[in-house]
């Protein structure tokens, strides 16, 4: 993975390198944008010999759930070409649901993903790329079983785990041209292809407006998607989740 991960960012960055000595007479221009998400979570997850629950997290819960976060966007783009990393931390929570096989419990996740995507623009308001997602994930899991103990008390068990992987994506882009002004964009990706993940997805849109030169603010939507088995035993996990729910994001354009 860590070979993989070394080979992709020198590619980017590589033929970034390559174009920008081009004598195309195009600038490059900086972004960097600090934003916060207020998360969704809904899908199965496994940690371990316990068995897998259930998160679905309410509406009222949504800010409940984020327990810590930190996430940043920057960006170089000179219009025909774009390097972009992200970054993102965040700790969340969430309550288990009743099942089958448990009655209640609680999960936190410590989830730090860094992506690194290179664009290339093809028409005035579509790029397409090749990126990757590093995500590390530390699980804590505590359950209530439905079945009952020597002394007719219910049985509570609890697992942690830790994981690493690398997903490669294909990306495209869409964006609002030739406005100094408002702001519109749309981002897709696809990937995992079993390298990492069995299947990973992402979609986000946002509009904002940009008040000077230096200054922008927006707002938006995020889907990211993470279907991701391995192991056996004490060394299982499963995470089949799709995190969503809107973003706040601030720009500082250079």
């Amino acid at each position: 993975m860590k070979k993989f991960t070394i080979f992709l960012t020198a590619l980017l960055i590589s033929s970034i390198s390559a174009y920008s000595q081009e004598p195309t007479g195009k600038t490059w221009n900086f972004k960097v944008e600090p934003y916060l998400m207020a998360p969704f979570m809904k899908g199965p997850v496994g940690i371990a010999n316990l068995p897998n629950v259930e998160l679905d997290a309410s509406a009222a819960d949504i800010f409940g759930n984020l327990k810590g976060a930190f996430m940043l966007y920057t960006e170089a783009n000179n219009g025909q070409w774009a390097i972009a990393a992200d970054f993102v931390y965040m700790k969340l929570q969430q309550d288990i649901q009743p099942g089958n096989l448990v009655t209640g419990g609680e999960v936190t996740f410590n989830e730090t993903i860094f992506a690194l995507e290179g664009y290339y623009r093809f028409l005035p308001w579509l790029e397409a790329g090749l990126g990757g997602r590093v995500v590390s994930m530390g699980g804590d899991m505590t359950v209530t079983r439905t079945e009952l103990g020597p002394n007719d008390d219910p049985i509570t068990s609890q697992a942690s785990i830790k994981k690493s992987w690398f997903d490669p994506v294909l990306l495209v882009r869409a964006t609002l041209p030739d406005s100094d002004k408002w702001i519109g964009e749309f981002k897709a990706d696809f990937g995992g292809f079993g390298i990492g993940s069995d299947m990973t997805y992402q979609l986000q849109a946002y509009g904002g407006y940009r008040f000077s030169r230096l200054f922008q603010a927006s707002v938006g939507y995020r889907i990211l998607g993470i279907d991701y088995e391995s192991g056996t035993g004490t060394d299982r996990f499963l995470y089949n989740v799709t995190t969503s729910g809107p973003v706040l994001r601030l720009g500082f354009n250079f």
